[in-house]
């Protein structure tokens, strides 16, 4: 979420991860959405906001390159299962089931869950349906988001309510993109998200990649 003013991260002890260097105390100076300085005894605006940092570590964001937000409510629903028994018979049943606002209740739980545990970026799957639920979710917390509906237009035990017309699923997903992509200043970008190819029709997978290169969306599988 954006900071609109001055923001003082205060006596903790810094790990930059970049160019080699120590984890020192120091303090973080935020202006708006940007870190101005970091270090000690730093010029301080007179109305700047304190964070007690003493006793913690502050590090840049945590990035999670690859995740189903929209997975948070299955969480313990399915437990040591194969990755196919789990898929048909877990996870793709529950997909299927899940109403618009049960999407975006599950995608904004997922997404408060990774920003509480450091985590400022995303490469999220996505889901097959009420994509938009997904993307809100992610413009509301301020997280920065890449996501793109979840393609399937074939496959053994795929559900009904997630199996596509190919030409309509490339069609959702080019109005996704047209949306999202770019929104929220930049925060929010599309990926075209074919499942994995044992529920993509090779005519869809070529759709998709025929899409993210024309385009320059990345392409995001399994």
């Amino acid at each position: 979420m954006k900071h609109t003013g001055h923001l003082l991260i205060h006596g903790g002890t810094v790990l930059p991860l970049a160019g080699g260097r120590q984890a020192e105390p120091a303090d973080v100076l935020v202006q708006s959405d940007e870190i101005i300085a970091v270090g000690r005894n730093l010029a301080v605006p007179a109305d700047a906001e304190f964070v007690d940092a003493g006793d913690a570590l502050v590090v840049p964001g945590f990035i999670q390159s690859h995740v189903h937000v929209v997975q948070s409510l299955a969480r313990h629903r399915a437990e040591g299962l194969q990755l196919l028994p789990w898929l048909r018979g877990r996870i793709w049943p529950y997909e299927a089931a899940l109403a618009p606002a049960e999407v975006g209740a599950a995608a904004s739980l997922g997404i408060a869950e990774l920003l509480l545990g450091g985590t400022t970026a995303v490469l999220d799957m996505g889901t097959t349906h009420d994509q938009d639920q997904v993307f809100t979710a992610a413009q509301g917390l301020g997280i920065r988001f890449t996501s793109g509906k979840t393609h399937m237009d074939s496959g053994a035990g795929v559900p009904a309510d997630l199996l596509e017309d190919t030409g309509e699923s490339l069609l959702e997903a080019e109005r996704l993109a047209a949306r999202w992509h770019g929104a929220a200043a930049g925060l929010l970008r599309y990926a075209v998200a074919p499942r994995f190819i044992l529920s993509c029709s090779p005519e869809l997978l070529t759709g998709c990649v025929r899409l993210a290169r024309a385009n320059g969306y990345l392409l995001h599988t399994h």
